[in-house]
């Protein structure tokens, strides 16, 4: 089971009104009952400030030295790669992310299939830690004021078998995936298995 911990939704200082030691007192809370509670790992997902994620990576780890730890980012596709919205790059991202105890890296939320082939080769590029992918089902459309995410579960089949040819080893689904999503990622993983 894991526990996940997410985004504050507030911006640090300078950029915003939230210090660095709230945010980690926050994140200390957090990551202490989950551990209290016994989940086997914590998934920080959904990051898109490096700094934030370093501080909830570091409330963990002042808690367990052994627990696993993921850290998943969102990244945004741009013309000199794969940045956050506040500015870092992936490569910074893993390089820090790393040096502070993280033991899986990984991008969910804010991507389609493609972008996240692509985040994942950039991943495995600069990094020799198992990587974990959850891509949305594609990107939301407002059809008649419902939100639709239009990939269907046909698309994350194909998705996952390239996501495993690349040597991730964490396939999930974010936004606007449904158990047939997961279900079409579960058959993947097992057609890759029995072709081994």
């Amino acid at each position: 089971i894991a526990g996940s911990v997410g985004p504050s939704g507030k911006l640090l200082k300078p950029h915003g009104n939230i210090a660095s030691e709230t945010m980690l007192g926050s994140f200390l809370q957090q990551s202490e009952a989950l551990i209290r509670e016994g989940v086997d790992l914590i998934l920080i997902e959904t990051m898109i400030d490096l700094e934030e994620a370093l501080l909830a990576l570091q409330s963990v780890r002042s808690i367990s030295d052994t627990i696993p730890i993921a850290v998943s980012m969102m990244y945004n596709n741009t013309a000199s790669g794969f940045f956050t919205i506040m500015g870092n790059s992936l490569e910074d991202c893993v390089q820090k992310l790393s040096k502070a105890g993280c033991d899986i890296l990984g991008s969910n939320c804010g991507n389609d299939i493609q972008n996240m082939i692509d985040i994942a080769k950039s991943l495995k590029k600069f990094s020799r830690l198992p990587i974990l992918i959850q891509a949305n089902a594609g990107n939301p459309e407002i059809i008649e004021s419902a939100v639709i995410y239009p990939e269907s579960p046909k698309k994350f089949y194909e998705m996952a078998k390239q996501l495993i040819q690349i040597g991730v080893s964490v396939i999930g689904g974010c936004c606007g995936t449904e158990y047939e999503h997961i279900k079409s990622i579960r058959n993947a993983v097992d057609s890759m298995l029995l072709e081994e």
